[in-house]
């Protein structure tokens, strides 16, 4: 009995570590990507280029690791029906609610590509907004409304973050530039593919 008891305090000390190692990775990706930001918005690429190094290459969001087994299931079977121009789908917490919304990739091609938010609202998988998505990668936003869209074509790069307000999904510009023959930012914070007609 008294091993039964010691076995499940280890348990419990365990899990609670994890827990708080968890929230300490959470608050240095918030904060590192906001100073990527800031600097980037100031054209001091060495130094968004120094905080970009210390996200991780993925995402690592709670509501993420966390979405139940019936969501995740409602929001596979949106994708599905959405046919071969749904190219990708991605979580993450766009309104930092603490819930997992879906980001599909649609379209044929770059060109053409849209990024479309659902979100899952008792019990159902419902659109809200579709915005610009050719050329871009996608990142989280820690512990902030909205996500990041990374675009890099022939030399131009640039960093902004969407949210979602009022209906519709904002994009705000944090800069821009030529990177020429040079290379554009390493971001970290990817969005996990979870589903994919690539």
């Amino acid at each position: 009995m008294k091993r039964i008891i010691f076995l499940s305090l280890c348990m419990l000390m365990i899990i609670s570590i994890i827990n708080i190692s968890n929230e300490k990775v959470a608050a240095s990706q918030k904060s590192n990507m906001k100073k990527v930001l800031k600097y980037y918005k100031a054209k001091k690429y060495k130094k968004a280029k120094k905080y970009a190094k210390k996200l991780p290459r993925y995402a690592n969001e709670k509501c993420v690791r966390n979405i139940s087994k019936k969501m995740k299931r409602a929001y596979n079977a949106k994708f599905n029906k959405l046919g071969k121009k749904a190219e990708a789908s991605f979580f993450t917490d766009v309104n930092n609610d603490k819930k997992a919304d879906m980001l599909v990739l649609y379209g044929t091609c770059e060109a053409d590509y849209t990024i479309r938010l659902y979100m899952y609202k008792n019990g159902k998988v419902v659109y809200k907004a579709k915005t610009g998505g050719g050329h871009s990668t996608f990142k989280a936003y820690p512990n902030h409304k909205g996500f990041i869209r990374h675009y890099g074509h022939m030399g131009y790069e640039s960093l902004s973050v969407i949210k979602y307000k009022h209906g519709k999904l904002v994009e705000k510009m944090y800069g821009s530039r030529d990177v020429g023959m040079g290379s554009y930012l390493q971001l970290g914070c990817l969005l996990r593919t979870q589903r994919s007609n690539y």
